[in-house]
């Protein structure tokens, strides 16, 4: 009785299928860290211009209030006339100022 060994040799192309499939799994996580890192830095981006903008929005309105209460400091006396006077041009410019409320003084 004689045993025989029964030995399978591995094709070479069996090598070469791992092999691209490695490479491949490498190159789709390469790529998706690529894609993932630029998705983050333009939203980044996009996120920065938009407060920006916000930011010098706030800006206008804050001088256009401070050069109103300049005015109004320096006045003597304002009426309700002169005061829709003053103010209307704020009012239609693009600004987010919705209203300017008239509030006399009580004396």
């Amino acid at each position: 009785m004689t045993t025989r060994l029964d030995v399978r040799i591995t094709p070479p192309w069996f090598f070469g299928c791992v092999l691209a499939l490695v490479a491949t799994f490498l190159l789709f996580l390469l790529i998706r860290s690529y894609e993932g890192n630029s998705a983050n830095a333009s939203f980044q981006t996009s996120a920065i211009n938009r407060v920006n903008k916000i930011q010098d929005g706030l800006d206008d309105v804050l001088l256009s209030l401070i050069a109103l209460g300049g005015y109004y400091d320096a006045s003597l006396e304002i009426d309700r006339n002169q005061f829709r006077r003053l103010t209307q041009p704020f009012l239609d410019k693009e600004l987010p100022i919705q209203a300017l409320e008239w509030v006399a003084e009580d004396t």
